[in-house]
């Protein structure tokens, strides 16, 4: 343990101080401070990259901002979409953030396919789809009248047993895509809405993409375009680093969900929040047992939850149906 929080303290240092310099100052600073571990120069750079495509990302959601609202004026209450009428607005997501393109028409004739695919009562369901008039396709789902998972949870003061119940339920519709081939890569409370008597719903699928894709890479905070953002605090290692991504990514970042399900917190100790010390956390600082954060000192959930956030995913559970299993076992030892 005393290792592992050593060597945390040294990827931090030489992460912080590395993202100070630029060009050859940076190479000699690393080149000088990893000359007996070249494995952790080549950590420190894998971070420094992925950090600099987020700043490069959150630079360009101001101009975006502004394309966000012309396209927005395209759809107004009144408009009739094939057999339904557009209503109200509520809300908006990071994939119109922006002018439309043929390749982001392929990617979202890309997640109507997928969606269609999907057929389990807590995965939302598509109802129709077609083209507008201009030639912006759009797809029909289902109106979910619920709230964010953390959300559902906290304002009824649901309990351990109520909270794991709820979310093994998120487990099976999960289970449910990767049985049909489909890995989510962005799951997080807010992807997931409770309606009033419980029944979760799991939704945007825009950045899920097939297993067998040979392009299914894990970048952290956009698709090749630019298009859409992820959520780093629920991303798992292998996003960070851009990585070949499996269903054990989604068995991670189902981790992190219920680690706050249970504790109210995120898995790491996060002094500034910034982008560069969130993916250095992911990649290479363990979590806390969850039991040091509950009031009820229960550690009955401590090994299927600290097993979904192993950083190596061969050391994780093999199937999501595999980690709701281990912590329904656990969650017996409450009652």
């Amino acid at each position: 343990m005393g290792d592992s929080a050593d060597r945390w303290q040294r990827l931090q240092r030489l992460f912080e101080a590395a993202s100070q310099e630029t060009g050859d100052a940076r190479s000699a600073l690393l080149g000088r401070e990893c000359a007996d571990d070249p494995a952790l120069r080549a950590e420190v750079e894998s971070l420094l990259r992925a950090s600099e495509r987020a700043d490069d990302q959150l630079s360009r959601v101001v101009v975006q901002a502004a394309a966000e609202v012309e396209a927005a004026s395209r759809l107004g209450a009144g408009q009739v979409l094939g057999a339904y009428r557009v209503e109200r607005e509520l809300g908006r997501g990071g994939m119109w953030a922006g002018r439309w393109s043929p390749e982001l028409a392929r990617h979202f004739r890309r997640e109507r396919r997928i969606l269609a695919s999907l057929d389990h009562p807590y995965v939302t369901r598509v109802l129709g789809s077609g083209s507008t008039d201009d030639g912006i396709p759009y797809e029909v789902m289902e109106y979910v009248d619920g709230e964010p998972l953390d959300t559902f949870c906290d304002r009824r003061m649901l309990d351990l047993t109520d909270r794991v119940d709820l979310f093994r339920r998120v487990c099976d519709a999960v289970e449910h895509a990767h049985l049909r081939g489909i890995v989510h890569r962005d799951l997080k409370p807010a992807n997931v809405l409770v309606k009033a008597d419980g029944t979760p719903k799991l939704l945007d699928f825009g950045i899920a993409k097939p297993l067998h894709d040979a392009a299914l890479t894990g970048t952290v905070f956009t698709t090749r375009t630019g298009v859409r953002l992820m959520t780093p605090t629920y991303a798992s290692p292998e996003q960070v680093r851009g990585e070949p991504l499996t269903a054990a990514s989604d068995v991670y970042s189902l981790g992190v969900v219920l680690y706050e399900l249970v504790t109210g917190r995120l898995p790491y100790d996060l002094v500034r929040g910034h982008p560069g010390e969130v993916l250095l956390a992911i990649v290479d600082q363990q979590p806390k047992a969850p039991s040091q954060w509950m009031a009820s000192g229960t550690n009955v959930l401590d090994p299927p939850v600290l097993r979904a956030l192993e950083k190596d995913p061969d050391r994780r559970f093999r199937s999501v149906s595999a980690l709701s299993s281990a912590v329904q076992a656990a969650a017996t030892e409450l009652s």
